[in-house]
């Protein structure tokens, strides 16, 4: 049968042929009849991306005289990377390419048959590259997959990503590097795929709790693990609600248990838990102990004790007794002296704050001795300091009552009254003049304050108290008057 030699009629032709051989002219052989297909060679003009990651995906080969058997290759140095056809038409093919495990330059080649490959122009290259910053591909036969949350690579062809460093943190995929956590937090733990990983350092802390965000330094005296934590006082501080974060050294350690704000050990409560609950009474080295239960016969003691005391000091300026008044003076200012000592802001250990308060308690007078709490609730600082200021007052009374004993008994027995008149008013005035020293610190005692680390300024013979409030207030007239009376008077 005769071939055609038109392009159109190549392109369309394939048909059974009868293909008969003969020999010397003579004798033919007819075959049975095969398909024999002719074709007019296809050309390449682009190919469309030039480069794919090694991981491989599609590509559109353009160019003319294609079939629906055109398939594409990829070859370079004996090394050939088949393509799968996809679609196509006359002037274009889409085929999808495998993974390859080289990141080359490829010539691009089509066919019809598998058997005959027409090449492209050498200006017409594919390349394989390798896996973008930001990605990665475990084999070679891998596709190249984003980095996930957390992890990055700044570098192509990685096999795998890093995770971003503990100050780091990376929310998206397919990341080239990391962002920076917040001032003072770093991940605690697992990877930084958000900012909320980003949690407080140790000694750090955030007043709500958050994590994500900036990180507070820990005040001296607070306890902050860092992570989501809020912050609370160590043992031994004290924190208002007002102030939660601002950790005030107790007097009593001991009373400071730490925590949440206002936390107090039990006895304890108040500003600085420098206050006893019911049921218990301060002694002179701000220890809140059980109220014993002769409270009551310990005042009705100190009731004798005054009497006895008078009576003393009635015999003691008589003139037998004259020559042991100026010891006696001696030894009282001594005493008077070391108990201002003892509560100068010295941290002395308990058991000298102990052995202080009660070798100068007969000489002080110190209240905070007889468990008056105990007996009467109410008492509290301000009624013990305007007592003390009225103890002479009190004692004038005794005298005097003393006074009118002695004159009824002397009366009674006929004898004058004139000298035992002169020995009350001289000792009362010996008192006066031995509790002159512990009147005026008394007296002076409210204006002693400091500014505590919460910014509030307390009173440092009670924290618990504020300076400048209304019982301040109160007490400032009684005080002036005093110093006027027992610092000038006396």
């Amino acid at each position: 049968t005769p071939l055609p030699t038109t392009n159109t009629q190549l392109r369309s032709i394939a048909r059974l042929l009868n293909i008969t051989v003969a020999v010397s002219g003579a004798n033919t052989i007819t075959s049975t009849p095969v398909t024999f297909s002719l074709y007019t060679p296809p050309t390449i003009s682009t190919i469309t991306p030039s480069s794919l990651p090694s991981s491989g995906g599609d590509v559109t080969v353009t160019g003319t005289d294609f079939l629906n058997t055109t398939s594409c290759r990829f070859t370079s140095n004996n090394d050939t990377v088949t393509a799968l056809r996809v679609s196509g038409s006359a002037t274009h093919v889409i085929c999808t390419t495998p993974p390859h495990p080289k990141a080359v330059d490829q010539a691009v080649q089509v066919t019809h048959n598998s058997q005959q490959f027409h090449v492209a122009p050498s200006t017409v290259t594919f390349t394989y590259t390798a896996c973008d910053p930001g990605f990665f591909a475990a084999l070679d036969t891998d596709p190249c997959q984003p980095c996930p949350a957390g992890e990055y690579t700044a570098t192509d062809a990685a096999r795998q990503c890093d995770a971003c460093p503990a100050r780091n943190y990376t929310d998206t995929t397919g990341s080239t590097s990391c962002k920076g956590c917040p001032e003072n937090t770093s991940v605690r733990s697992g990877k930084g795929d958000a900012e909320s990983k980003c949690q407080c350092d140790p000694g750090f802390f955030h007043p709500e709790g958050r994590s994500g965000v900036k990180c507070t330094p820990c005040d001296q005296g607070g306890d902050c693990p860092g992570l989501d934590v809020i912050a609370t006082a160590k043992q031994g501080f004290w924190s208002s609600p007002a102030a939660p974060f601002a950790y005030v050294p107790c007097e009593n350690p001991s009373a400071c248990p730490g925590g949440a704000p206002e936390s107090c050990a039990e006895g304890y409560a108040g500003r600085m838990c420098a206050e006893c609950t019911v049921g218990y009474f301060k002694s002179g080295t701000a220890q809140c102990n059980k109220c014993p239960n002769q409270a009551p016969w310990i005042l009705i003691a100190f009731a004798l004790f005054c009497v006895l005391l008078a009576l003393f000091l009635i015999k003691a300026v008589g003139k037998r007794a004259k020559p042991y008044t100026g010891t006696l003076g001696i030894a009282t200012s001594f005493f008077q002296v070391l108990a201002v000592i003892g509560k100068l802001g010295v941290s002395w250990p308990a058991s000298v704050t102990d052995a202080i308060q009660i070798v100068t308690a007969p000489f002080t007078l110190d209240l905070s001795i007889l468990a008056s709490e105990c007996s009467v609730p109410a008492m509290s600082y301000e009624v013990k300091w305007i007592i003390t200021l009225l103890l002479p007052v009190a004692f004038a009374l005794l005298f005097a009552a003393i006074l009118a004993v002695f004159k009824i008994v002397l009366r009674i027995r006929g004898r004058g009254s004139r000298t035992i008149v002169s020995r009350v008013i001289n000792a009362f005035t010996l008192l006066l003049s031995l509790a002159y020293l512990h009147l005026v610190s008394t007296a002076l005692e409210i204006f002693a304050c400091t500014r505590q680390r919460d910014g509030a300024v307390a009173l440092v013979a009670d924290p618990s108290l504020i300076c400048y409030e209304a019982w301040w207030w109160r007490l400032f007239p009684v005080s002036v008057v005093a110093l006027l009376i027992y610092g000038l008077g006396i």
